[in-house]
């Protein structure tokens, strides 16, 4: 991109978040109070911070048993008997809560709405936007369609989960952060600042969601290979990817300590939800496999709310919403096809390493998903996409990359100009979607 375009590139971002807020606003105000994914319970987090000033606990440990009909394991929840305010989202982070917690009180303090506690969510998005536009500038600058990488951002599925409270939208940001400092390792040699930078922001994440662990294998090995590229000695290298995992323990490190003394692991849900269920047993759950196939396709994609049933969906918006269904299963499929063609458009190497990079972490993230849905908890396929929000921008990637290899010169210039107002349009046209669920 010429030099000249420098200056104007914060002016690119400025109606794309203009168009973000007044959608996060207008869901926020639309959605109904505790309609989010497990939102009363957040409150509850939330209000235990703003109110008694402490952390709160989990009512109940689920834990491991035998079970003797089966020969193998089942959960039994125990409860904890620890004092002080309870809720079962005790078992996350606190990070995303705490900021809550700080504009909670100030919406008392003001004589705000209840519901305005819900305005924080504008800013888990503008931050993400911003965030995934330097993810993009590192290794995606000169590829138009890749460039369009913070405005996906504009689609349903973050502006939902940005306007209700959840520890979700906060993932979503953090989450490109974390990106943002990886994809800096393919173009830049790591030197001590970045080492330590990429590490605090793998820690922020996960102070604020425990999924972003998924990060802390790929931040090791992106340090360790750019590192390596750029001729350091192996135990150079090697004592960088210490002080990056250092790093990465610093700001949470307390936490992990706390549920020591609590609970006995530092990971709650990892301690309590180990491999309970056979492949039969969760398959016995009624439209499971279903589930599994549904939230994967369509929920990973983020085209519309993770609420929307398809049959009801059809019935309230038919023809916009049958044009939506089957463009939510041509997506990865198109994605698919334009990906054979990748190296077809000769793209940097650092593009390309970059996009391998991605694709690996999404890999990774559905096969855990997967095993989540088969092995530990059959309810979380009902809200289950939204765990990919913490690695959106990488999930995006590949998605855009395969129609950027996939159109020629006209038709990515055409999909450029229009994309962004599509995905406006697709959350402006779901807000009554959002508000009214099945």
């Amino acid at each position: 991109m010429p030099e000249t375009d420098a200056p104007r590139r914060p002016l690119r971002l400025l109606f794309p978040a203009l168009a973000f807020v007044v959608l996060q606003l207008v869901y926020a105000q639309s959605i109904a109070r505790f309609h989010g994914p497990d939102e009363e319970e957040h409150l509850a987090y939330v209000r235990a911070l703003a109110d008694e000033h402490r952390l709160p606990v989990l009512p109940t440990l689920p834990i491991p048993v035998p079970d003797p009909a089966s020969g193998g394991f089942k959960t039994d929840d125990r409860p904890t008997g620890l004092p002080g305010p309870s809720t079962p989202q005790a078992q996350h982070p606190p990070l995303a809560a705490a900021v809550y917690a700080v504009w909670y009180r100030a919406v008392r303090l003001l004589g705000l709405p209840a519901g305005a506690v819900r305005w924080v969510g504008a800013l888990w998005g503008l931050a993400a936007m911003a965030l995934l536009a330097l993810a993009a500038r590192e290794v995606f600058d000169d590829r138009p369609l890749l460039a369009l990488l913070p405005l996906t951002v504009l689609l349903p599925g973050p502006v939902y989960l940005c306007a209700v409270v959840t520890n979700d939208g906060a993932a979503l940001a953090v989450g490109a952060l974390i990106l943002w400092r990886l994809l800096r390792l393919f173009r830049v040699a790591p030197d001590g600042r970045d080492t330590v930078l990429l590490g605090l922001s793998v820690g922020l994440g996960l102070l604020t969601k425990s999924s972003l662990l998924v990060t802390v294998p790929f931040a090791l090995g992106a340090l360790l290979w750019s590192a390596r590229r750029a001729g350091d000695y192996r135990r150079t290298a090697l004592l960088k990817a210490v002080c990056c995992a250092a790093a990465m323990v610093l700001p949470v490190g307390w936490w992990w300590l706390r549920n020591v003394g609590l609970y006995g692991t530092p990971l709650v849900r990892a301690h309590a939800r180990p491999i309970l269920f056979t492949v039969a047993e969760a398959f016995s759950n009624e439209d499971s496999l279903y589930l599994v196939v549904y939230q994967i396709c369509m929920t990973l994609f983020f085209w519309f709310p993770m609420t929307v049933a398809p049959l009801w969906l059809i019935l309230r918006l038919f023809w916009v919403a049958l044009g939506v269904y089957f463009a939510v299963w041509a997506v990865p499929l198109a994605a698919a096809v334009g990906l054979r063609s990748w190296r077809l458009t000769d793209p940097s190497p650092r593009a390309t390493a970059a996009l391998r990079f991605s694709g690996g972490l999404v890999a990774v993230m559905v096969v855990l998903y997967v095993h989540q849905f088969l092995f530990q908890d059959t309810e979380v396929a009902l809200f289950g996409g939204r765990y990919f929000m913490a690695i959106y921008g990488a999930v995006m990637i590949p998605i855009l990359a395969g129609f950027e290899a996939g159109l020629n010169d006209r038709s990515r210039a055409l999909a450029g100009r229009g994309l962004p107002y599509l995905m406006a349009a697709a959350s402006a046209a779901f807000v009554t979607t959002a508000a009214n669920p099945p």
